[in-house]
């Protein structure tokens, strides 16, 4: 190695030879250059001029470097700018912004998931689950208008204010065209609610399209249809909307879970279960009805479980039909093989018929009749009486037969008898009435016209423009066609109808618009007490074809489809006031017996009980006042037979929903009337042997069971009035009532509703109570009542000391009457209301209401704890379902804890938990109850440490504060 080498190994350098070889050529290039300047083959000038070339190379390259570094310096700062103006713009618009993402993300969440539903329902059809693919052409969601905007990686693309501020605008005007749309939505539904309040159920339909056209998201405007579809009878389409309804509010609004549960969706389950029931699909329909009481909390399942019960009954009835339809089919096969004659009805075949029971009762024999109508229908071009009414009386007999009744409907003679109704009315009416036993002719004699034939018939049959006298100017001691114990002995004893009862003030605004006034179509004034009614001008066609038109709209008025359509058209046919002018009849007709005349009362009687459950209409409301009249007479009227007396105390207990009625009812003497009735029933009155005490007790149950139930719904409606209160505080309650609570054979109907009688007079009246205690079966009769109740339901209850083991998880509380819609949906949905669905918690309420009146007399707190009802109290106050009872379970534990014995058996029940948590979290008087117990409590040294170890002490002191404030508020 040479010098230089060395020198660099010794300090310890390492050698680079890229950096050596660089080195080294430049040592030869100047080497060289000094060699060719001393040669003269350089030349010195070019040499300079090529240094300053590369000089000039050299500073351009410079400048160059420092162009570009200044303007990167430049865009960097331009970059920080605008940064800086793009995070100020995002924080001034920050909420703008998240508003729109959010509305946005939502949309397309519910997109997805509705997409993903419709996927897996299709799927479903497609591998043969028997899921019907109703969703074709159907699509709830439009383009999205928003798309453009935002997506998952980039949430807003938004360069800079000029854009973002077209883009608002342009979200304002996509914003402002969907407000619009949904605000016309909103029009169309309320016209279509208007329209169907007012009967027009396809302009409601109608208008209802249009809204959903404006804006498909809408479960409610699907809800409304829905019924809208029902009343057409549009069944298929029913179940579409309402399952829409439920889709929209279950995978678009997210809200079906909620509880309680949105009204339309509640109400969509309800109608989508009405539709399939309507459609024969009786399993799909009772689903429906069981998530709809799921959803809904004690206290309004009774409606539920109304709508529930006539399904179950429509199902039976739908299994026996089609048992008679198959044997029906049967026997028409078998006999056809044997050459079964069908030539015309003869008086021969009549008598041969009579002869032999089974000939009577055969099928063809049926067929073989309506032949012979039909003929004689096409030979007169209408029928005749000469030619009909043999026929009809040889079919009268057969229809006992649910075969020949079966028959008759499939041959078509429904249609048949309703063309024979202006000629043949009383016999054509009767078989027609004959066939409504049966639920499905109901509606079928209906759409054939039937019920349109008869209100013609009535209107036809009762004149409006001849004088006529009130009830009161009747006779007292004429004799009647039957007296009352045959009435309810015999073999037309009058059958119990459905009646509506009130816990609440209802109808307010429909009879503070429509006050009860005479119309011009209403009766006339009465003529002069004591003059004979000129009943032949009234009746120009007698009284047996207006009779028999009653009997057929009551009998077919039992199919709500039916009973609506009716009322409806009883208004524009002046129906109303001609059953109020029959009513007010007080002698028959020349040549006719007072017995048709009873009739007649009590077919128009049972009419009226039939068209006021439910909805009053106008036309009926307006006639309050002589409708009442009459009615109370014809109730009150000793000489009229029983069973007249009992219709009418069902029309009384259905008008008296109305609060218009409910006066005039109690001004013309309403409960006195139904007073009167009641007093027909008490123990004893009956014809039977005094020594034979067991015949005498099943007639006396018999008489009660006919004549109380009505009777005493319609005394608890018209004791929301102080007069009729005072009628159930009567001391004669008592006796008439406490006999029937404690019979063992007593039905739970009769027995509810004396409940609810008692309950609410023993409030008011103590001679009530005191009978009640005289009484030794009355308390154990009630504790066994309420032990029953709580043990309808399957949740135990522990700590009852051995008493009742077992709490109901869910009792019979009430809901007042339906209505029928949710806020903003059509109504006219309104089903009749039970007694315990008023205020009290049903018959379990009721017993705790009457049991709370006895602990307040000295002799009840004893009396209850020897018939072991305080752990039952004790067990209802443990139980949330039974809620509604709680403040009149709280209050009588109270009383019962100021006698010492009642106050050592309480403290041993586990009480005083839940009454801490009444005082915590009720309000009103069931906080105050609760209070006042357990202030009684305290006087026992255990229910005292429960107390102080639950912080009782805090609780109570936080209550009475928030008492006191409030009191001082209100001063």
């Amino acid at each position: 190695p040479g010098p230089l080498a060395r020198r660099r190994h010794a300090m310890g350098l390492e050698e680079d030879d890229d950096d050596f070889s660089d080195f080294m050529s430049r040592v030869n290039d100047v080497t060289a250059t000094i060699e060719g300047l001393k040669t003269g083959t350089i030349d010195a000038k070019a040499l300079v001029e090529a240094d300053e070339a590369r000089l000039r190379e050299e500073r351009e390259r410079q400048a160059k470097k420092e162009r570009k570094a200044a303007e990167a310096r430049l865009q960097a700062e331009e970059k920080r700018r605008e940064a800086e103006r793009m995070a100020r713009l995002r924080e001034e618009k920050k909420d703008e912004l998240e508003a729109l993402k959010r509305d946005y993300y939502l949309r397309k969440a519910k997109r997805e998931r509705w997409e993903a539903f419709r996927t897996e329902q299709q799927a479903n059809a497609a591998g043969g689950k028997g899921f019907s693919d109703y969703y074709r052409g159907w699509d709830l969601f439009e383009e999205d208008p928003d798309e453009d905007l935002f997506s998952a990686d980039n949430p807003a693309a938004v360069q800079d204010q000029a854009a973002f501020d077209a883009m608002a605008k342009d979200v304002e005007q996509r914003t402002a065209k969907r407000k619009a749309e949904v605000a016309a939505a909103g029009v169309e539904k309320e016209r279509g609610n208007a329209a169907f309040k007012a009967n027009q159920y396809g302009e409601a339909l109608a208008a209802y399209s249009r809204a959903i056209e404006h804006h498909r998201g809408d479960k409610a405007v699907y809800a409304n249809r829905a019924l809208a579809h029902i009343k057409l009878r549009n069944f298929l389409s029913a179940v579409e909307d309402a399952s829409r309804a439920i889709e929209i509010s279950t995978y678009l609004d997210e809200d079906a879970s909620r509880r309680p549960p949105p009204k339309p969706l509640l109400k969509a389950y309800l109608r989508r279960a009405t539709a399939r029931a309507e459609l024969g699909l009786f399993t799909e329909a009772e689903e429906d009805l069981k998530v709809a009481a799921e959803m809904v909390p004690e206290k309004e399942k009774v409606e539920i479980g109304k709508q529930m019960a006539a399904l179950r009954a429509e199902i039976e009835s739908a299994r026996r039909e089609a048992a008679i339809s198959a044997d029906l089919a049967a026997d028409l096969a078998a006999a056809g093989g044997e050459g079964a004659a069908s030539g015309p009805a003869t008086e021969e075949a009549a008598a041969a018929g009579a002869e032999d029971p089974i000939r009577a009762a055969d099928p063809l024999r049926v067929r073989e009749i309506l032949d012979a109508l039909q003929s004689a229908v096409s030979v007169s071009g209408g029928g005749s009486d000469a030619a009909a009414d043999p026929l009809l009386d040889q079919l009268s007999p057969l229809l006992a037969n649910p075969k020949c009744r079966l028959c008759l409907r499939q041959a078509g003679g429904i249609a048949l008898l309703v063309r024979l109704l202006p000629v043949s009315a009383p016999r054509a009416a009767l078989l027609l009435t004959k066939l409504c036993g049966d639920r499905r002719a109901q509606l079928e004699v209906h759409q054939s016209g039937g019920t349109t034939a008869a209100l013609r018939g009535i209107k036809a049959g009762v004149r409006l423009d001849t004088p006529t006298v009130s009830p009161a100017a009747a006779g007292g001691g004429a004799a009647a066609g039957r007296t009352a114990e045959s009435a309810v002995q015999g073999d037309k004893v009058a059958r119990r109808v459905a009646i509506e009862e009130v816990g609440s003030e209802d109808d307010g605004e429909e009879s503070r618009a429509h006050p009860p006034t005479h119309t011009a179509a209403g009766p006339p004034a009465p003529s002069p007490a004591g003059q004979p009614a000129p009943s032949s001008g009234v009746l120009p066609r007698g009284l047996a074809p207006v009779t028999a038109h009653l009997r057929l709209l009551t009998a077919g008025c039992s199919h709500p489809t039916v009973s609506e359509r009716v009322r409806q058209a009883a208004a524009a046919e002046e129906t109303y006031p001609r059953l109020v002018r029959l009513l007010a009849l007080s002698a028959p007709p020349e040549n006719e017996a007072l017995a048709s005349l009873h009739q007649a009362h009590g077919a128009a009687a049972a009419l009226v009980g039939a068209l006021s459950c439910g909805v009053k209409s106008k036309a009926l409301i307006s006639l309050a006042a002589p409708l009442s009249a009459a009615i109370v007479a014809r109730a009150a009227s000793v000489a009229a037979p029983l069973d007249v007396r009992m219709s009418c105390a069902t029309a009384i207990g259905n008008l008296s929903t109305s609060s218009a009625f409910r006066t005039q009812l109690i001004q013309v003497g309403g409960p006195e009337a139904l007073l009167s009735l009641a007093r027909l029933a008490s123990p004893g009155n009956s014809s039977a042997q005094a020594g034979d005490a067991k015949n005498r007790l099943a007639r006396d149950l018999v008489r009660a069971e006919a004549l109380l139930p009505n009777t005493l719904a319609a005394l608890n409606n018209l004791s929301l009035l102080p007069d009729g209160m005072a009628a159930i505080s009567a001391p004669e309650i008592g006796p008439l009532l406490v006999p029937w609570l404690v019979e063992a054979g007593a039905s739970r109907l009769l027995r509810r509703r004396a409940l609810a009688v008692l309950a609410k007079g023993a409030n008011r009246s103590a001679d009530i109570v005191a009978h009640v205690l005289r009484d030794r079966r009355a308390v154990p009769a009630l504790t066994r009542l309420i032990e029953a109740e709580l043990g309808r339901g399957a949740e135990p209850a522990g700590g009852t000391a051995g008493a009742n083991a077992q709490v109901a998880a869910g009792a019979a509380a009430g809901m007042g009457e339906s209505g029928g819609a949710a806020d903003g949906e059509a109504g006219g949905e309104t089903e009749a209301e039970a007694l315990e669905d008023g205020g009290g918690g049903g018959m379990l309420g009721n017993c705790v209401r009457l049991i709370t009146a006895c602990a307040r007399d000295a002799a009840g707190p004893p009396a209850l704890c020897d018939a072991g009802a305080l752990p039952l109290l004790a067990a209802i106050l443990r139980t949330p379902a039974h809620a509604s009872s709680h403040g009149n379970a709280a209050l009588a534990v109270a009383e019962c804890a100021t006698e010492p014995r009642s106050l050592a058996v309480l403290a041993v029940q586990a009480v005083v938990p839940p009454l801490l948590d009444m005082a915590h979290r009720a309000q009103g008087q069931a906080m105050k109850n609760a209070a006042i117990a357990l202030a009684r409590l305290a006087k026992n040294e255990h229910c005292l440490n429960a107390i102080r170890e639950a912080h009782g002490i805090e609780i109570l002191a936080r209550a009475m504060k928030g008492d006191v404030a409030k009191t001082m508020a209100r001063g």
